[in-house]
C-alpha cells in the first residue's frame, strides 16, 4: 500500500516540480506559523531533519532560527523538487531523496524533526510517526503541520470528493500511544479567496494531496457546470472562499517513556518555583 501511494506522489511532484512554486505563499505562511511554536521552547538542535523539504522554505527559516546547528537534512520524495529548489552551494544543508515511511537516517541521530504540510500525503500516520520516533535522539522533539477535517469543505459542498483529513485530536492520541511525551496540538484557520473556479481546481490538482481530482481526470461539461453553479452560491465578497483547517503538533522523545515496561507509566515530579 505504501509503495504504490508513494510512487504516485513521487511521480506527481517530479512532473510538477516547476509549477508548485506558484503555491509557495501558502507553504511560507504555514511555515512561519509553525515556527512560532518554537518560541516557547528553549532548544538548541545539533542536527535537523526537514521531511518534505521540496520548496526549501523551511530549511532557510530553520537555519535563521538555529544558526549554530551543525546540519540540516532536507528530505523529499521527489528528486526533481530537490534539484529545482535546493541551494546546492549551501554546504550546511544536505538534500536527500527518500521516503517518509523509511527514513534513510540513523536511529537516535536527529534532535529536531520538522515537517510542514507533509501529512496530507501520508496514508499511514502511525508508520510515519514511528519512523520519526526512531530517528529522534533522546530529548529530541518534532514539529509538524497538516490539514484537518474542515479543510476544503467548500469543495465537498460543490459536489467534489476530497481527502478524508484527520481530526487533530486523533493525532494527539496516536502520539501518546506510540510513546511520545507531552504532545501538544492546536489549530489555525486560513481562508483563501479565488476569483476563478478553474484556478481553484488547477491548484488542487497541482497540490495533489487530496482526491479532489474527479475520476476520470477530466469533468464532463454537465458536471463542470453543476459544480460551477454550486460554487457561485458559495461566493462571498465577489470571491470564492476555500477553507484550510491547519493543525500543528509537537512532542518529545523522553527516555523515561522509552525504557518503561509494558503497563507501566512514569510519574514526573517538578520542583516548585
Amino acid at each position: 500500500m505504501h509503495k504504490n501511494h508513494c510512487q504516485l506522489i513521487k511521480n506527481h511532484f517530479n512532473q510538477h516540480a516547476n509549477d508548485v512554486g506558484s503555491l509557495k505563499f501558502i507553504y511560507e505562511e504555514i511555515a512561519h506559523r509553525l515556527l512560532t511554536r518554537l518560541n516557547c521552547i528553549t532548544f538548541s538542535p545539533h542536527t535537523i531533519l526537514d521531511i518534505g523539504s521540496g520548496l526549501n522554505i523551511d530549511a532557510t527559516l530553520l537555519d535563521n532560527k538555529f544558526p549554530l546547528s551543525y546540519q540540516i537534512l532536507k528530505l523529499d520524495i521527489s528528486i526533481n523538487m530537490l534539484k529545482q529548489h535546493s541551494n546546492r552551494e549551501y554546504c550546511k544543508s544536505k538534500p536527500i531523496c527518500g521516503n517518509g515511511y523509511y527514513l534513510p537516517v540513523k536511529s537516535n541521530s536527529v534532535d529536531l524533526v520538522w515537517s510542514n504540510l507533509t501529512l496530507p500525503y501520508v496514508q499511514d500516520p502511525n508508520a510515519f510517526f514511528e519512523e520519526i520516533l526512531r530517528v529522534l535522539s533522546v530529548g529530541g522533539t518534532f514539529l509538524i503541520s497538516g490539514l484537518s477535517v474542515d479543510s476544503l469543505r467548500q469543495l465537498r459542498k460543490a459536489g467534489l470528493t476530497t481527502y478524508n483529513f484527520p481530526d487533530m485530536h486523533l493525532i494527539g492520541d496516536t502520539l501518546l500511544k506510540l510513546g511520545f511525551t507531552d504532545p501538544v496540538t492546536d489549530v489555525d484557520y486560513i481562508t483563501l479567496e479565488y476569483n476563478d473556479i478553474d484556478q481553484i481546481l488547477e491548484d488542487i490538482r497541482l497540490v495533489g494531496c487530496g482526491a479532489a481530482n474527479p475520476k476520470p481526470k477530466f469533468l464532463h461539461k454537465k458536471d463542470y457546470l453543476s459544480i460551477k453553479d454550486k460554487f457561485s452560491q458559495l461566493k462571498k465578497n465577489h470571491a470564492f472562499p476555500i477553507t484550510l483547517e491547519v493543525y500543528f503538533a509537537h512532542a518529545w522523545k523522553d527516555e523515561a517513556y522509552i525504557n518503561q515496561k509494558s503497563g507501566e507509566k512514569p510519574i514526573k515530579f517538578y520542583t516548585k518555583k
